[in-house]
């Protein structure tokens, strides 16, 4: 897919026409300037669109809404023409638009899914994949259903970390540990490698007591869970069955491993894509060493003077340490670079470290 490359400052043109009843040209005039301009702003809007994607979608169930403005992107507008065609007023517009603040607007109105999804995409960090398998109530050190859930990213254009990089650091009890919910050394290992997504989940594969034409069923269960390393947020969740008759109990269970590998995948993988759609990012931000006055202060100023920011949620205040979640319209490199600029008055925010979704600040007086 290529991405509509612009210059910062466009012109569009739209013409409008309306009739002069009653010799009431005022009327026209109003009527066939705002057709002009209306024209124009589309113009403008659909320049930045995808075609044939869920852009134009969007775009026309919201072209009524962003018509109506309010127009912050444009800077100039100037009347090309003005003429009489018998009763006919024609009036053509020639518009200025600042398109980074257009392509901002779209992104929030959730109309530019498409390249939000592949800027996402471009930017989404390496996956880890650890899954525990047991069949028959044994363990599979080389889980069938790992090969299958990477496989399968890898084929939708996600970057997995390679099986034996996770296999050297994570040990099978480990493994055990992180698919029980003590992620404390699989999110080492993913941070330690630059992932930032762990998918992690069990996967159950049992003889069943059908039988047919000599063949065996076997059946499977998987639970998978979709986890940010650095924050321990789960962006998604699935789980499937899967059963395969076979007259090799191997190959019986591995096939139905797959299978419900396959479904549960699927499902992580839609709704990761969903969130890639929109131009929002969610950021958790630790803030060290801070008081309570000093964090009201923080809080103000970021809601009153980033416009950007949709949504700062309070986690905690321990000691003297805050965590704030953040929703923001746009990347957590771009939030840290303006955080990191910003002046607080009598302090400064330092920015320490940062991963796909969290951002550690140390404050310091000036």
């Amino acid at each position: 897919m290529v991405t509509p490359v612009f210059a910062q400052v466009q012109i569009f043109m739209g013409k409008g026409t309306a009739v002069i009843i009653d010799d009431d040209k005022a009327s026209a005039t109003k009527i066939a300037h705002k057709a002009a301009m209306r024209k124009a702003l589309t113009r403008a809007m659909r320049s930045l669109l995808h075609k044939g994607q869920k852009d134009e979608v969007n775009f026309n169930r919201k072209k009524a809404k962003l018509l109506n403005g309010p127009h912050t992107y444009l800077q100039k507008e100037n009347q090309v023409s003005n003429y009489m065609k018998g009763k006919l007023l024609n009036i053509e517009v020639s518009i200025a638009v600042d398109m980074e603040k257009l392509k901002r607007i779209l992104g929030k109105e959730g109309v530019l899914v498409t390249e939000n999804k592949e800027k996402k995409k471009a930017e989404f960090p390496a996956v880890m994949v650890i899954i525990t398998e047991e069949i028959s109530g044994n363990i599979n050190t080389v889980p069938y259903t790992t090969a299958a859930v990477s496989d399968y990213l890898i084929k939708n254009d996600f970057e997995v970390l390679d099986e034996k990089i996770v296999n050297k650091n994570i040990s099978q009890e480990q493994a055990v540990q992180a698919t029980n919910g003590n992620m404390a050394a699989a999110n080492a290992v993913a941070l330690q490698y630059g992932s930032g997504i762990i998918i992690t989940g069990k996967t159950a594969v049992q003889q069943s007591s059908l039988k047919s034409g000599g063949m065996q069923a076997y059946g499977a269960n998987i639970t998978l869970k979709a986890i940010k390393a650095d924050t321990g947020d789960v962006l998604a969740a699935s789980s499937a069955d899967g059963s395969f008759p076979h007259i090799n109990a191997m190959t019986g269970s591995r096939k139905a491993a797959e299978q419900a590998a396959k479904r549960a995948i699927e499902k992580i993988v839609k709704d990761l894509e969903k969130s890639l759609e929109s131009s929002r990012n969610g950021i958790v931000i630790t803030i060290n060493p801070i008081n309570y006055k000093q964090l009201a202060i923080i809080k103000k100023m970021l809601k009153r003077d980033l416009k950007d920011i949709s949504l700062i949620k309070q986690k905690s205040f321990t000691g003297k340490v805050a965590k704030l979640n953040i929703q923001y319209e746009g990347g957590i490199a771009d939030f840290a670079d303006e955080i990191a600029l910003k002046d607080f008055g009598t302090f400064t925010l330092e920015v320490i470290q940062f991963s796909q979704g969290k951002i550690d600040f140390v404050l310091k007086m000036k």
